[in-house]
């Protein structure tokens, strides 16, 4: 089933002015329900209508000395000045930055300046947030969320800075709430993980020149059995070496070329007609659409492949050298995509979809470095993410699935700058920070897809657009890169959509007490997956559920993991983000204090989870 296209609806960039002046302390308090009575929160006319402890104050039942001030109770009945005629919902009453809960209107709240002023208001009562709602106190403001033992709420933290070497002290305390321990959520895989897909980003060559324009000299078309010479990375990524290669088959659009100086166990030639005929029927007509052509350099119309053990020797199971489509003598002048050879995990079917998956991941490189060069002004991790994502599209995004369990697991190494873009950002060495940032660059970019609506798969292989194409095909037709052009082409702020894409991997596929999924806005859930009619691959991913990969197993994926307080280390990167869990064990208040460091672009966001 195709996913519903969504509008694209916020308002918090729109009535939510930058704050001009250092964050204030943010005061947050989870006043916690007593055990008899009318709890906190609940309406009343006199003290003996309110549970044993709390006071009736201004209609509402209060823990003593909270609502002495001459702050009003909540108006249920206010009215959604930012709505938009005929909202579907995707803008429900938890929208606004300044808008409460359930419609409720939070008064003057408490201004930063009047923090310690005994004069004060108290902070507004919020109501109660059921679980998936969510709460956006206004930057300069204190609010109040209402908690009670057994619940438990995320507080999502965001830096809106786009500084690649930026971190930021931010302080968070809580009295009265239990520090929760710490999920996790690793794939529910057994056995080796594959090899990363990768472009190389230690190798370059400043003196190449983009190859010229027209066909290099027409040379006659090899045969299966000739040999050749290519120039393949050696391992340590920083020189080239030349292999003796035989040409094991060729088509109208592929030619596959098997490296003869460090032999390999050779796969059937039915297993190489159908990789063959995957790439040319599936994966390259349907990039040809979504992304963009290929540069076809020297003209034959056709991708070479080079299956070479000297590929997972860097670690890798493919590349795209983009120094192929210039002048560099460390280039083969080529279109050409490097493969390591397929594993034997599963049998042959496994080790065909697996050189389909890196050869639709690795085709969107080649694409990327034809179309816009091989410099591009952008973290090296977006185009990573658009290639795992070009997997997903094309009908073969296995692999995306074993990657995707550790980035939920360890999210707090996602930044805008190292995921999306910095041109600073390199390959990274680690190989756990190499996993995470790409993971976390598909996954946003999966779920904005999703949000602009996606793409609707037909029977005979065609795609046609609901949406989300616009997100693919756009960064062929701007000179915008980075984060900037994703704010472009989805016409939303990374300030509206990085906290929405963080907030659906809190609660997407998450039940309530009964069992029942949480009634949620759709923008707080990423696209329902579905099968692709032709290769049977699960297009997106689910969370808190099983994830297909035909043939085979599945993959159990999680909700995102929380960070215990005694485990955050105190500082948000430059675009980095925290997410930490808190949970009222005893009747309240719970107050958790806030505090960052002058110059942060702090957003914040509370989140109900049980």
């Amino acid at each position: 089933m195709a996913p519903t296209a969504h509008r694209w609806t916020s308002s918090r960039s729109a009535s939510r002015p930058r704050s001009e002046t250092p964050l204030a302390p943010l005061l947050l308090l989870l006043a916690a329900a007593a055990g008899c009575g009318a709890g906190a929160g609940a309406p009343c006319a006199t003290n003996d209508e309110c549970a044993g402890g709390l006071v009736c104050r201004g209609g509402v039942c209060l823990p003593p000395g909270l609502g002495e001030g001459d702050a009003e109770p909540p108006d249920h009945d206010a009215p959604d000045d930012d709505a938009e005629p005929g909202d579907d919902g995707a803008a429900d009453a938890d929208d606004d930055g300044g808008e409460l809960p359930d419609g409720t209107d939070g008064g003057d709240g408490l201004e930063a300046d009047d923090a310690g002023d005994a004069d004060a208001p108290p902070p507004p009562l919020l109501g109660t947030l059921e679980p998936g709602e969510t709460w956006d106190p206004p930057e300069t403001a204190a609010s109040g969320v209402l908690g009670a033992a057994g619940e438990s709420y995320a507080l999502v933290l965001w830096e809106n800075g786009v500084g690649m070497w930026d971190h930021f002290d931010v302080t968070v305390t809580i009295d009265n709430g239990l520090k929760s321990s710490r999920l996790t959520t690793k794939a529910g895989w057994s056995g080796e993980p594959p090899a990363v897909p990768c472009l190389p980003g230690r190798f370059g060559d400043r003196t190449a020149v983009r190859l010229p324009e027209r066909l290099l000299p027409f040379a006659l078309d090899p045969l299966p059995g000739d040999t050749t010479t290519f120039r393949v990375i050696d391992p340590g990524g920083t020189s080239v070496s030349t292999v003796d290669a035989r040409l094991r088959l060729i088509d109208s659009s592929i030619e596959i070329w098997l490296d003869e100086t460090n032999p390999f166990g050779d796969l059937t030639d039915a297993a190489w007609n159908d990789i063959a005929g995957r790439f040319q029927t599936v994966i390259l007509p349907r990039e040809r659409s979504l992304f963009h052509a290929e540069p076809d350099v020297d003209g034959n119309g056709r991708v070479i492949v080079l299956v070479s053990p000297t590929v997972g020797e860097i670690g890798a199971s493919g590349y795209v050298n983009p120094l192929d489509l210039t002048t560099s003598p460390y280039g083969n002048h080529k279109d050409m995509i490097y493969l390591n050879p397929p594993p034997d995990w599963y049998g042959p079917e496994f080790q065909v979809l697996n050189a389909a998956g890196v050869l639709a991941h690795e085709l969107q490189h080649l694409i990327r470095a034809g179309a816009l060069g091989t410099d591009i002004a952008e973290s090296i991790y977006f185009n990573e993410g658009m290639s795992h994502l070009a997997a997903d599209v094309a009908g073969f995004g296995y692999d995306n699935l074993w990657f995707l369990g550790e980035f939920l697991d360890d999210p707090n190494l996602f930044s805008v700058p190292r995921a999306i873009d910095s041109p600073s950002m390199t390959a990274s060495t680690d190989y756990t920070n190499d996993i995470v940032l790409r993971s976390a660059g598909y996954f946003l970019l999966r779920y904005l897809f999703d949000r602009l609506g996606g793409a609707i798969y037909l029977a005979d292989g065609t795609i046609e657009d609901a949406g989300g194409v616009t997100l693919l095909r756009d960064q062929f037709e701007s000179s915008r890169r980075g984060i900037e052009e994703l704010e472009w082409t989805v016409g939303a702020s990374r300030r509206d959509f990085l906290p929405d894409w963080l907030t659906a991997m809190l609660l997407d596929g998450r039940t309530d007490a009964s069992g029942y999924p949480l009634d949620t806005p759709p923008r707080y859930h990423f696209g329902e997956p579905y099968a692709d009619p032709v290769t049977s691959a699960q297009h997106g991913v689910a969370l808190n559920a099983e994830n297909a990969y035909p043939g085979f197993r599945s993959v159990y994926l999680a909700n995102v993991a929380t960070t215990d307080l005694r485990d955050f280390a105190g500082t948000i990167p430059g675009g980095g983000i925290a997410l930490l869990m808190v949970r009222p064990v005893v009747p309240g208040p719970v107050v958790a204090h806030l505090e960052a460091e002058e110059g942060a672009d702090l957003g914040v966001r509370w989140v109900r989870l049980e």
